[in-house]
């Protein structure tokens, strides 16, 4: 799969990350992009937020990439 455009400013695992929150959107529609998905998918993806933390960053620095994305989408 190609890159999203959009996700060049990240590092790699996040990069995944996005790319993986942006098929459940484009297959499922807006509502995973809310705010309270979040934990869903760093559950789903890394077994839980500390194990999210390890990988990605800290909380607010994947928050921050989730909304980041959001805003690219709707510009």
């Amino acid at each position: 799969m190609g890159a999203v455009h959009g996700l060049g400013g990240y590092e790699a695992e996040m990069r995944e990350f996005l790319d993986y929150v942006l098929r459940a959107y484009e297959a499922h529609g807006i509502e995973e992009l809310s705010p309270r998905k979040l934990a869903d998918f760093l559950r789903i993806r890394y077994g839980g937020t500390n194990d999210a933390k390890r990988v990605l960053g800290s909380v607010p620095e994947i928050r921050e990439a989730f909304i980041g994305i959001q805003k690219h989408l709707f510009r």
